[in-house]
């Protein structure tokens, strides 16, 4: 406490600070008394010509936040001890009232910290990464004996634009600012698209990658862009537990009247009961996730098929491999 602080209180004020105890005072003149040297305080309480005085402590996990006063004036009755056992309980509530207060605007303040860090990296990290990607493909294009060292340094480069690009949606996700373009497609250009950007990983890891569209789908009311990295996301984590020889299935179903079900499936080890309830966790990665990945592709998974109105459930066992369904919307809500 200050000494400033300690000038503009009178001492029975500084008493409930230090005790932590509340105080009913009677007293009046001898509390007007005590106000006769303090600022504010003095004058207001001077002023109100009170009958009683209630001053209980604001206190959170045992920091004293304040106090609070009440004031009984003009011909009402006096304060009572019920009085100052409500007025406990208000004080109570207050001091919660005002620490969540400090923790959501500290919240506030450290993701809007988090936002303009993550703009900054993003920005900054980029800009090296294509003038990295440009001279690889000049040496690429003069030395031809180079282009197996060249292509593993793309690889590397895609996978840093990929992590770069999953915190910033992660980002918007999480504050409820993904904007979507949405229009109606078609399933099977979207299944198309997935299909082109995976097939090399796919080929790499020796695992037959399909698609299949059932009979009567209608086209999604959808952001194209978003549902394509929806569905890359999936693939892409299958591709990656999913051993040589296994498979790999995209399929579109109609559940039910205005919806979809996307499904992605793959022969891969499975996943354990344990890791299913956070799955879809922001940045949390499962027993059995490489740790190069920044755990976010399943939140986004998730973000981007709530954004649409959507969902996405898993069905899993360990040896069986996997299931996750996506449900979309198909004509505007």
């Amino acid at each position: 406490m200050s000494a400033e602080f300690d000038q503009e209180m009178p001492p029975s004020v500084l008493e409930v600070l230090r005790t932590g105890e509340p105080m009913l005072v009677s007293a009046i003149a001898s509390f007007l008394s005590e106000t006769d040297r303090v600022g504010a305080f003095g004058e207001i309480a001077r002023a109100l010509q009170p009958r009683t005085v209630i001053l209980v402590p604001m206190s959170v996990g045992g920091r004293s936040l304040g106090v609070l006063s009440m004031v009984m004036v003009g011909a009402s009755r006096p304060y009572d001890p019920f009085d100052l056992s409500v007025a406990r309980r208000l004080a109570e509530n207050a001091a919660l009232a005002i620490e969540n207060a400090r923790h959501f605007r500290a919240a506030v303040e450290a993701r809007q910290l988090r936002d303009d860090m993550l703009g900054i990296v993003s920005h900054d990290l980029r800009s090296p990464l294509n003038t990295i990607a440009l001279t690889a493909a000049m040496i690429g294009r003069r030395c031809r004996d180079e282009r197996p060292s060249i292509e593993r340094i793309t690889r590397v480069i895609r996978h840093a634009n990929q992590l770069i690009e999953d915190l910033l949606i992660a980002s918007r996700v999480e504050e409820g600012h993904l904007t979507l373009d949405r229009r109606c497609e078609r399933v099977g250009p979207l299944f198309e698209e997935v299909l082109v950007l995976h097939s090399a990983q796919a080929e790499a890891a020796s695992v037959r990658l399909v698609a299949a569209v059932g009979e009567a789908v209608p086209e999604l009311y959808v952001d194209r862009h978003r549902v394509v990295r929806l569905l890359g996301n999936l693939v892409s984590n299958a591709l990656k537990f999913t051993p040589a020889g296994g498979s790999v299935s995209l399929d579109a179903r109609v559940a039910r009247e205005g919806e979809v079900v996307l499904s992605v499936t793959d022969t891969g080890r499975g996943i354990r009961a344990d890791d299913l309830p956070r799955l879809f966790d922001r940045f949390w990665q499962g027993s059995q996730a490489k740790r190069a990945d920044a755990g976010l592709g399943l939140a986004i998974v998730k973000g981007i098929a709530e954004a649409h109105g959507g969902r996405v459930t898993v069905q899993s066992e360990l040896g069986r491999g996997a299931r996750f369904e996506v449900t979309l919307p198909t004509r505007k809500p």
